[in-house]
């Protein structure tokens, strides 16, 4: 729906915004629009292990991933929306540093029962940086820049979020047959509100493998039970918590307007899930179906609500005010 591009032209025929006859020739015109795109991207990482004894280990990733866009918008001179013509130039970078650590501990509580003791942290920081540059009125340059434009405007965005968390889990192994997982995962986010402080997120879990009992018949294949809860969250946008003005100024002098009013207990909605279901493999694999039910609830969830004009803060704050149900079933049937 772009209002100089090809597309919207050729789908308005005689109605488009040159003579309003509908000949190509006419509509042509708006191949004169340059468009560039340029991306470049890094991805890199490097992790660390380290086992001090067989039945310990330990795993440092740590993980730097970065992306530059340029977007470059010219309308030369002569164009028929910008006869003077009219440039835009739009660079957009992210940087994205994680680490994430785990330990691992192995060993015996008695000779049926094995535990698998984990624990560790994760840290994400993101950082984005946007600038965008646009003059109009050229005096007739074959290449123009923004610079040699009489009129030009700039723009200039940048934010940083970090999240960070630690955690801990262990998986009790019962003879080979019973699974029995229990964690918890404590996280801070940047964009929280300072009154809000830390989200804990448990979970639990366990499944029965019935097929691996002496009353299983081996021609009924294999079957497992299983059952887990747990508790996740999505964390709100990077200045949602706090009070921001716009510096937009008032007639051309320096001002700044209200823009978010700031919610200094605003903090992530939470999403709690519990499920039940089956996994089954018959006919020597030939035929597996997975079968669950899940009931899930988001208790604290993000929604932007209309301010009281009096505060002088016009926009919508988001709060922690909503509820969403969302229950289901899910079959899957795999043949071969």
């Amino acid at each position: 729906n772009n209002l100089s591009g090809l597309e919207l032209q050729v789908m308005r025929q005689e109605r488009n915004y040159f003579s309003g006859d509908g000949d190509p020739r006419e509509i042509a015109q708006a191949l004169d629009y340059d468009f560039q795109l340029q991306v470049e991207g890094l991805t890199t990482g490097l992790t660390v292990n380290y086992s001090p004894m067989a039945n310990l280990s330990n795993r440092l990733t740590v993980g730097y991933d970065y992306r530059q866009q340029e977007a470059r918008n010219l309308m030369p001179i002569g164009f028929w929306e910008f006869p003077q013509g009219s440039l835009t130039t739009d660079v957009f970078q992210k940087r994205l540093l994680t680490f994430d650590y785990v330990s691992t501990l192995n060993f015996e509580i008695n000779d049926a029962i094995r535990s698998n003791l984990s624990f560790g942290g994760q840290a994400i920081g993101n950082d984005l940086r946007q600038v965008t540059a646009g003059g109009n009125n050229f005096p007739g340059a074959v290449e123009p820049t923004v610079s040699s434009a009489a009129i030009r405007i700039s723009e200039e965005t940048r934010q940083t979020v970090w999240n960070a968390g630690f955690f801990v889990q262990n998986v009790f192994d019962i003879s080979d047959k019973y699974f029995i997982t229990a964690g918890l995962r404590v996280d801070g986010n940047s964009a929280f509100g300072s009154g809000f402080g830390l989200q804990t997120y448990p979970k639990v879990s366990a499944s029965w493998i019935m097929s691996d009992e002496d009353f299983w018949p081996e021609a009924l294949g294999t079957f497992k039970l299983r059952s887990a809860f747990g508790k996740s969250g999505r964390a709100p946008g990077t200045f949602d918590a706090v009070r921001t003005w716009n510096p937009v100024g008032y007639i051309g002098s320096p001002a700044f307007l209200p823009s978010n009013r700031g919610n200094a207990d605003l903090g992530p909605e939470v999403t709690q899930e519990f499920e039940v279901g089956f996994d089954g493999s018959w006919f020597n694999d030939r035929l597996a179906a997975t079968f669950t039910y899940y009931r899930q609830r988001t208790e604290d969830a993000l929604m932007n609500v209309s301010a009281i004009p009096s505060l002088g803060f016009s926009a919508s704050q988001l709060e922690n005010v909503g509820t969403i149900a969302n229950n289901g079933l899910e079959l899957q049937l795999d043949g071969s």
